[in-house]
């Protein structure tokens, strides 16, 4: 799949209302819009001017509104849109676009058609940006975010009972800007936008389409620095999900002839298989099977479209190393994870899968994050299994497999706090009042799946301490018989050690030796017999 036009689904029906909508919008803030120059925007700042929430729209109203009546007259309207930097010099210029959102012809502009020409009239601003500072920078805190214009794509699906569609948006085309100033046909009842590492232009435009509040776009914007979280914006929610995977690619030729073994495990899908990836390989290339190689990346979804929820938005963040600070060499396949659900959706017999609302498309999301985890726990019991089976055939204990014990525990500790928030995230969405009761069920078997999972996180823990407590007691168990050893050889030889030192002095007097049967010709063998009596009594 390249990144170009060529690549780009057309519309399957003329949007003409959408591009009139788009045409009058960009034409009005391409003529009359001056963006600031400024190369950093503060966050704070930026929230506020692309917060098209209930709330912030009414604020915005009601200080536009100097009369308190609840509609704008042409004066204060004008007024207000000169506080976001769009004036409009000419009188003629302005009542023709004063008609235009003017839809009841009552001269003034209710608080609904004011929020639908904000809504449309940030999102022209935002392209209208986007084309003058390509690199302008967002502070967030410790950190600076680019608003770079990558090559991202937007992945839409539309589906209802009988029907789906599917649509690849890619940056700065008429699709995608005829599909931030449209609508979704009215035919079909869900849709699914899938994002997989976005530049930050796309995910305000995503927030001023959907209204999203400013901290679930900063959170999306910050996506890898978040933690499993579950955030409700009335009347959305925002849900934030690590999602594992376990990498094909090392720089070791050795370990690379073990990894193909590990894909096709991994494609196979058969727990037991794994004991035939770590049989080749040496300890320290076993365990750089796993550490190494377990990547992790967060999945924001957003559930919005009140007030039936019918849109779901995924972004995936950049994959990074669980374990280490290298960099990811191989990046995986971003759709890899969701493709299953795709193909879920395109089946001709998917009636059951089309026929449900947000609640059960966030099911399906959740059940596939959470069965990637299962990999990297299969390996690692797995190689448990292996190193167990190695102590039980030998009692030679390397200091190689106590290292990796010890990183293996506190590894699986680790994935432990990584996983473990995920749980009261599940719990919370069971007694969910959006959730149906129908779709909370299929949910609890995602919650048994998570308790199941950490249940054996722990227990793989345990079984590296007790290998580790093994290994412990074979080691003391070797000293205490090389200790033996010494002391009987020690106990063999002291007294001849003795013996002979004190037989070895040379005390005389008028040259007769004054150490009693020195001079006997029998003294070498009452010598013998001592010796052997003080070995014996000391053994």
């Amino acid at each position: 799949m390249h990144k170009s036009d060529s690549v780009v689904m057309a519309m399957s029906r003329p949007e003409t209302a959408a591009r009139a909508r788009l045409n009058f919008w960009m034409s009005l803030v391409e003529n009359f819009y001056v963006p600031k120059r400024t190369k950093v925007l503060e966050l704070e700042q930026l929230m506020d001017t692309f917060d098209l929430t209930e709330a912030g729209l009414m604020r915005t109203f009601n200080r536009i509104d100097a009369n308190g009546d609840g509609q704008l007259t042409a004066a204060e309207f004008r007024g207000g849109l000169e506080v976001i930097d769009l004036r409009i010099p000419n009188d003629e210029d302005f009542q023709q676009m004063f008609c235009i959102i003017d839809q009841t012809g009552t001269q003034f502009i209710s608080k609904t058609e004011f929020v639908e020409a904000m809504k449309f009239l940030k999102m022209a601003m935002l392209f209208q940006q986007q084309r003058k500072d390509a690199q302008l920078t967002i502070d967030v805190g410790n950190q600076v975010q680019q608003l770079a214009c990558s090559d991202s794509l937007i992945r839409v699906i539309d589906w209802n009972d009988s029907q789906i569609e599917e649509h690849l948006l890619a940056k700065d085309t008429l699709n995608e800007q005829l599909f931030f100033f449209g609508h979704r046909d009215p035919k079909f009842k869900m849709r699914w936008l899938i994002l997989n590492n976005p530049d930050n232009f796309s995910i305000l435009k995503l927030s001023v389409k959907y209204r999203m509040h400013p901290v679930a776009t900063e959170d999306i914007i910050c996506l890898n620095n978040q933690v499993a979280t579950i955030k409700e914006y009335d009347p959305h929610f925002f849900i934030v999900l690590p999602c594992l995977h376990l990498l094909n690619d090392t720089t070791s030729p050795r370990v690379n002839s073990l990894r193909r073994s590990a894909r096709s495990v991994l494609r196979s899908d058969h727990r037991a298989d794994w004991s035939s990836v770590f049989e080749g390989a040496d300890n320290q290339d076993r365990y750089s099977v796993i550490s190494s190689n377990l990547v992790m990346s967060n999945v924001g979804l957003f559930v919005a479209g009140p007030p039936a929820l019918d849109t779901v938005i995924t972004v995936q963040s950049e994959w990074s190393h669980v374990f280490t600070c290298k960099d990811v060499s191989e990046i995986p396949d971003y759709l890899e994870a969701f493709e299953s659900i795709v193909r879920r959706l395109r089946s001709p017999h998917a009636s059951y899968v089309r026929s449900g609302n947000s609640d059960w498309l966030l099911y399906h999301i959740l059940d596939v994050i959470v069965d990637s985890y299962r990999p990297a726990l299969d390996a690692y019991s797995s190689l448990l299994e292996l190193i167990r089976s190695s102590l039980q055939t030998s009692t030679t204990a390397t200091k190689m497999d106590i290292n990796n014990l010890a990183m293996m525990k506190r590894d699986l500790l680790l994935l432990r706090r990584v996983i473990r928030p995920v749980l009261p995230i599940i719990r919370q969405l069971i007694s969910h009042p959006k959730i149906a009761t129908e779709t909370s069920w299929f949910v609890r078997d995602v919650e048994d799946n998570v308790c199941q999972i950490l249940e054996e996180i722990q227990g793989y823990s345990d079984q590296c301490q007790e290998l580790l407590d093994q290994f412990k007691a074979i080691r003391d168990l070797q000293m205490n018989k090389t200790l033996f050893l010494l002391t009987v050889i020690t106990a063999v030889f002291v007294p001849g050690q003795f013996l002979s030192s004190v037989y070895g002095m040379n005390f005389v007097h008028d040259e007769i030796s004054t150490i009693p049967l020195m001079s006997e010709s029998y003294g070498f063998v009452v010598w013998c017999m001592l010796v052997l009596v003080f070995t014996f009594l000391a053994i």
